[in-house]
């Protein structure tokens, strides 16, 4: 028997889109690809979902959330989403932006520290210590992403 997770992974693949927490529940169950004893298991299957995605513990295999015109889906980190309304302000851009050695140090201390039991990409830490609020995290790293970003400006 799969996981919720696992089985979100496996239908996602499938339809390869961004489906709701409750779309993927309600898929989870029409198929029976997990068995639940809770009173409503669909509710129960979407929350697990979106808890594990929003607090990133349990989140493996990864998943992740994606604002379309339709609202907040889920999708595979893989899954090349397709923008439908170009004016949608949802739309995002990946950027890269280049960290001396120290702050990548500190943030893979930090990696270690918060997931001593799995393994996460440096690409995870950061993204949870934003949601966390870097600023009460590591002070030293927002001001050296600021003046990361303000010397590309400058070019």
């Amino acid at each position: 028997m799969l996981t919720v997770q696992q089985a979100a992974e496996t239908l996602l693949k499938e339809f390869n889109q961004p489906l709701s927490s409750k779309e993927l529940a309600k898929l989870i169950i029409d198929r029976n690809l997990v068995s639940s004893s809770a009173k409503e298991p669909e509710l129960s299957f979407a929350q697990t979902l979106e808890r594990n995605i929003r607090m990133n513990s349990g989140n493996n295999p990864r998943l992740e959330f994606v604002q379309t015109s339709s609202g907040r889906k889920i999708t595979l980190p893989s899954i090349q989403t397709r923008i439908t309304n170009t004016n949608d302000s949802s739309v995002t851009e990946e950027i890269t932006i280049r960290l001396p050695k120290s702050i990548i140090n500190k943030i893979n201390i930090i990696n270690q520290i918060n997931n001593n039991s799995t393994t996460c990409s440096i690409e995870d830490t950061i993204i949870f210590l934003l949601k966390k609020g870097i600023l009460t995290s590591a002070p030293e790293i927002l001001n050296q992403l600021k003046h990361e970003l303000e010397d590309s400006l400058d070019l």
